[in-house]
């Protein structure tokens, strides 16, 4: 079984809340934001938040496995800190011209969503630029949604791909969505007390903009709106 020990958090009890799961979080995150510059205090996040997941999945049982990518078609959201690890992810692990063929595939998708609600953009299909022969090419820094998201049904998927404009029963699995969402919810709290943005960027138009912002950290540690034309899916004024 996978514990939290590591990271600074004692190993986390089925029963806990997600209250008590974000409290838990907060408290290990806030002081590390403060004395850690935040790629540090992300990566760390990011171990915590596998550990919750991979704890919680250790109780429970799933229908994700390997190859499977129609959650990878839906709208996904990143932060300011988030887009700050992706980008320098690319720009450490990417050739020049790999770089842009992902920057061209998100600007395809910023203009398949041209004109559309935050709403109606949910109902159609957009592949995550990073998404190749079914497979994540950002895993190590893939965002906190896309590593606490696991259905328990795969033909529900595969419906929900098929049909996107369809709004189906969603059927996750509910101990893995609850410990993921409290660590997220803690850090998110623990990010905003210590002055960083945490408005959620739809990925395309965010990833866009972030890989011509050499700015990027500078607006995210000021507290300013770290995307200043990427759509924003949550959070913010």
């Amino acid at each position: 079984m996978h514990t939290l020990i590591s990271t600074g958090m004692t190993p986390m009890q089925p029963t806990a809340s997600i209250d008590q799961i974000a409290t838990q979080e907060f408290k290990v995150a806030f002081p590390e934001l403060q004395a850690q510059p935040v790629q540090q205090a992300q990566l760390r996040f990011f171990k915590r938040l596998d550990d919750a997941v991979a704890d919680a999945l250790s109780r429970t049982s799933v229908a994700c496995q390997a190859g499977c990518d129609h959650c990878c078609h839906y709208v996904i959201r990143a932060t300011g800190a988030e887009l700050l690890m992706i980008r320098q992810h690319l720009l450490d692990h990417f050739p020049a011209s790999r770089i842009k063929e992902v920057i061209d595939r998100a600007k395809a998708n910023v203009q398949a969503g041209k004109g559309l609600s935050n709403e109606q953009l949910t109902a159609i299909n957009l592949a995550c630029p990073f998404l190749s022969a079914g497979q994540c090419t950002i895993y190590p820094v893939r965002p906190a949604n896309c590593r606490g998201y696991h259905s328990t049904d795969a033909q529900q998927c595969r419906d929900t791909f098929e049909r996107p404009q369809d709004v189906l029963p969603r059927k996750v699995a509910r101990a893995v969505e609850d410990a993921a969402g409290g660590v997220l919810g803690g850090y998110l709290d623990a990010q905003k007390r210590a002055g960083l943005d945490t408005r959620e960027y739809e990925l395309s138009s965010a990833l866009v903009e972030a890989m011509a912002s050499p700015q990027l950290a500078q607006r995210l540690k000021a507290g300013k709106k770290t995307l200043q034309k990427a759509r924003v899916m949550a959070g913010g004024a």
